[in-house]
């Protein structure tokens, strides 16, 4: 069973997982597939909070919307970032 309140220990794999990826951009090649590597398991760590978060505060009648929702931004909207960071990459030139 899930536990009520989460309180800060979820929050501290996200956090960690964030670092992981400043980490990433900030080391040597093998230091960054290290971080990268570190990111995937905290990041995906997180999936419980998200899952526990849309079920608490949507109703009965719309928790399928809900998780439908959650999913589009994630996969359908983000599956766009990469195309807008490119074209921010070289319309700054980097």
């Amino acid at each position: 069973m899930l536990r009520q309140d989460f309180g800060t220990d979820y929050f501290h794999l996200g956090l960690i997982g964030n670092l992981c990826f400043l980490a990433f951009g900030l080391g040597s090649l093998p230091s960054g597939i290290l971080s990268a590597l570190a990111y995937a398991l905290f990041y995906f760590s997180t999936q419980p909070t998200v899952a526990q978060l849309v079920a608490r505060y949507t109703g009965m009648r719309f928790r399928g919307l809900g998780y439908g929702i959650n999913f589009f931004v994630g996969f359908g909207i983000g599956s766009f970032a990469s195309n807008l960071s490119g074209y921010v990459a070289d319309l700054f030139g980097l």
